[in-house]
């Protein structure tokens, strides 16, 4: 595990998103980002979705995805839509799509223990990463399926 504080983000050579490989960029540097490594990805998704967080999904709305019919739709674009599982419509199928989808170009997905006054701006391209703002005591965590990696990024 490695653990950053906001001064050392503030410090790093190019924007912390990009220093990290973040598929997401924030308005603001988080309080704290920690580093995990050797996780079991699949169980740590159960738990955080146990404990509220939601798996924020974002993927091309054109075709539809049909395992994603029961999640809720957070915004709409005619190029991306975001969907929201949570502990409820989490399943197997939803797993193995992400493990499916994970390099997909214009497929994200990462945790955030709140939504309720999170604002999130969907990119109009592929090449362009979704905004996040107003993330005031949250927390959002990425995944990285294929190396068991996660990176938390804490806001207080």
């Amino acid at each position: 595990m490695d653990s950053y504080s906001k001064l050392e983000l503030e410090k790093t050579d190019d924007i912390y998103a990009n220093e990290f490989v973040l598929p997401i960029l924030t308005s603001t540097i988080p309080d704290k980002l920690i580093e995990y490594s050797e996780l079991d990805c699949k169980s740590y998704i159960e738990e955080k979705l146990k404990q509220n967080y939601k798996l924020l999904l974002m993927v091309p709305s054109f075709p539809r995805v049909k395992i994603l019919r029961n999640a809720n739709i957070l915004e709409n674009t005619n190029i991306f839509t975001l969907y929201m599982i949570d502990s409820i419509t989490y399943d197997d199928s939803i797993w193995d799509f992400l493990n499916e989808n994970e390099f997909a170009n214009g497929h994200d997905f990462f945790l955030v223990k709140k939504t309720n006054g999170v604002n999130f701006a969907i990119p109009s391209s592929s090449k362009v990463r979704i905004k996040i703002s107003n993330l005031t005591s949250n927390t959002i965590v990425v995944l990285r399926l294929e190396m068991n990696e996660v990176i938390e990024l804490q806001w207080h």
